[in-house]
């Protein structure tokens, strides 16, 4: 059956009544879908850019290739809607229900997705570049490969997420939650890691090189090969994770000064390479 070739342009026009519709494809630039039940609808490759979907219900329906750029999907709920591949760059997303949601390789440059709900979200390559995630809940969101380079993460819960092989440059994850999250090869640097929980996380070949660290919780992660090259004094940086229980292996650390590696317990100028296994065998 051929789709209906439907216009939309008309900014305010009410389409409450598309529950499970065969619209793919259509022209909704500037519509008006606020509130609207959209449960189920087959939107692929619409074209959405400005629309308003505030408080719209979009549970299930397929959106993928859809360009959602510059909308307005604050508050709706979209638990279990597939937009794998969809332009989201300039979207009001926040507060929204995202559980369990497709966003596959989506577009979410510059993104509002505060205080969105992202549990258990597959994010695997999105783009998320200077996203604003403060406040979000990423519990066991999958993240691999997702590149997550100056985004704002502030206070965001990211337990038990998967970033292995993230681009998380630049990254502003002060008071972020990221106990148990898998952040192998990860690309930190630059990061703000400051207040964050990293209890438990494993860091195996994370770069976390010239990352703000001051006050973060390493207990119990795993450094494994993580480089550490830092601005700030060695000892300051140790203290910092001194109650880390790993091995910290091949870790390069590099100080602001001869004068404090001549005072480090090394004595080694330049740059000190720190070659050592730590672990806290108080619980053994």
């Amino acid at each position: 059956m051929k789709k209906p070739n439907l216009d939309l342009k008309v900014i305010n026009q009410k389409l409450d009544d598309l529950e499970a519709s065969q619209y793919g494809g259509i022209n909704l630039r500037y519509a008006d879908l606020s509130e609207g039940d959209l449960r189920g609808t087959d939107l692929r490759y619409a074209d959405l850019r400005y629309a308003d979907l505030r408080y719209a219900d979009l549970r299930y329906a397929d959106l993928r290739y859809a360009d959602l750029s510059g909308a307005d999907l604050s508050d709706a709920d979209l638990r279990g809607i597939d937009l794998s591949d969809a332009d989201l760059s300039g979207t009001d997303l926040s507060d929204t229900d995202l559980r369990g949601t497709d966003l596959r390789e989506a577009d979410l440059r510059g993104t509002d997705l505060r205080y969105a709900n992202l549990r258990e979200a597959d994010l695997r390559g999105t783009d998320l570049r200077y996203a604003n995630l403060i406040g979000a809940n990423l519990i066991g969101a999958d993240l691999r490969e997702a590149d997550l380079s100056d985004a704002n993460l502030i206070g965001a819960d990211l337990r038990e997420t998967d970033l292995s092989d993230a681009n998380l440059i630049g990254v502003d994850l002060r008071e972020a939650d990221l106990s148990d999250a898998n952040l192998i090869g990860v690309d930190l640097r630059e990061a703000d890691l400051s207040d964050a929980n990293l209890s438990d996380a494993d860091l195996r070949e994370a770069d976390l090189s010239d990352a703000n660290l001051s006050d973060a919780n390493f207990s119990g992660a795993c450094l494994e090969k993580a480089i550490l090259r830092q601005r700030i004094p060695r000892r300051s940086l140790l203290s910092s994770i001194k109650e880390a229980s790993y091995h910290l292996v091949q870790i390069t650390i590099k100080a602001i000064s001869e004068e404090e590696l001549n005072e480090s317990a090394t004595g080694i100028s330049g740059r000190t390479f720190l070659r050592s296994r730590w672990s806290n065998r108080s619980s053994s």
